[in-house]
């Protein structure tokens, strides 16, 4: 069953994430950014999965579920299909900066990497969200 209105509220969630990441540059935060910046890619999947009416694990890696709607044949957005190599690398990137971010004290990566990555990765994930929400504001009418 699709549902519209709660993908547009995860998308709602997966633009905060972004801008609180954008706020953080401000501070120089980069493990925070990065965490951020996760947070926003995975809630715009996931608005993807429930528009389109799939049950995805309630966990953070989502992959899966992803790679098997964007590849199936009835989905139809050239655009996310073409672009797919990004979304997944990109998520997978910082799903596997996730902890590391989050608990930066204990992390042997210095401040200037995790600021590094977030530069790195704050344009990809912007991608990310404009085209999911294009495409359920496109599919939506």
């Amino acid at each position: 069953m699709v549902n519209t209105q709660l993908a547009q509220r995860a998308l709602a969630d997966a633009e905060e994430w972004l801008q609180s990441a954008i706020k953080l540059i401000e501070i120089n935060a980069g493990a925070k950014i990065l965490y951020s910046l996760e947070m926003g890619v995975e809630m715009s999947l996931k608005g993807l999965l429930l528009y389109h009416g799939i049950d995805f694990p309630k966990t953070h890696n989502i992959i899966s579920a992803v790679v098997s709607l964007v590849s199936s044949e009835e989905f139809d957005n050239s655009e996310i299909k073409e672009n797919s190599e990004l979304i997944f690398s990109t998520f997978h990137a910082l799903l596997d900066l996730r902890g590391a971010s989050g608990y930066s004290y204990e992390s042997s990566y210095s401040r200037q990497f995790f600021m590094d990555k977030a530069h790195q990765y704050i344009e990809p994930v912007t991608q990310i969200l404009e085209m999911v929400k294009e495409h359920i504001n496109r599919s939506s009418n």
